[in-house]
């Protein structure tokens, strides 16, 4: 028998569920396209529900053009129809502004994270908002102040021992753009933050190997 109403919608998931722990990119890409397909039938392609497995489409997107174009419209859907979801909003905006500045686009960069800085009022994890702000100091021409924002977040963060992953995480992004910071006003000691982000990464991509971890983790390797 058919499965209707709310059952239906949490069938639909099923499929981006899955996706999560597949390492082949097609297969991935197929069962979250399947979810996305339901969904959209379901619920309309900009419910929060379809724009949250949208928006984890685009972070799981190896190919950074592909990700920018999974991830674009679903941020921008998310600012313009649900604005007061801080949280998924935030970390749209984020992982499309983490592209802009890995690709060298200020401006894209700067549109994106003013939007997760947005969130800081509406329930937006207030990492990801100072990491965001951090970004912005940078693309906008502080580099001092841009590396004292990373290293408060990092600070913040408290020891990782006997932490959960995502919170190592977190200290990778802090790193890692510290050390972008750093490449403007002590080069040196650029080299030496990113060998500690490389360390930390590494360990954390072995055990979490989705797409927007290991493009960090290739960033940091050639930076």
């Amino acid at each position: 028998r058919a499965v209707t109403g709310p059952a239906a919608i949490e069938v639909a998931k099923f499929p981006a569920h899955l996706a999560i722990a597949v390492h082949d990119a097609p297969r991935r890409d197929a069962l979250l396209d399947e979810s996305i397909a339901r969904l959209t039938t379901e619920i309309g392609a900009d419910h929060p529900a379809t724009l949250l497995i949208r928006a984890l489409a685009g972070r799981l997107t190896a190919d950074p053009a592909r990700a920018v174009e999974r991830l674009e419209p679903a941020c921008r859907a998310y600012s313009s129809l649900h604005a007061a979801r801080g949280e998924p909003v935030a970390n749209c905006w984020f992982e499309l502004g983490w592209l802009a500045s890995e690709r060298g686009d200020d401006a894209a960069l700067v549109e994106a994270m003013s939007e997760v800085d947005r969130t800081a009022a509406t329930g937006g994890d207030p990492v990801t908002v100072a990491l965001a702000r951090a970004y912005l100091a940078l693309a906008r021409g502080d580099p001092a102040g841009s590396r004292r924002a990373f290293i408060d977040v990092r600070h913040q963060l408290g020891p990782l021992a006997g932490q959960p992953w995502w919170v190592g995480w977190y200290a990778v992004e802090a790193q890692l753009g510290e050390a972008l910071a750093l490449r403007a006003v002590r080069p040196r000691d650029a080299e030496a933050t990113l060998e500690r982000a490389r360390s930390e990464a590494e360990a954390i991509v072995a055990g979490q190997p989705a797409a927007q971890f290991a493009r960090r983790l290739a960033r940091i390797q050639l930076e």
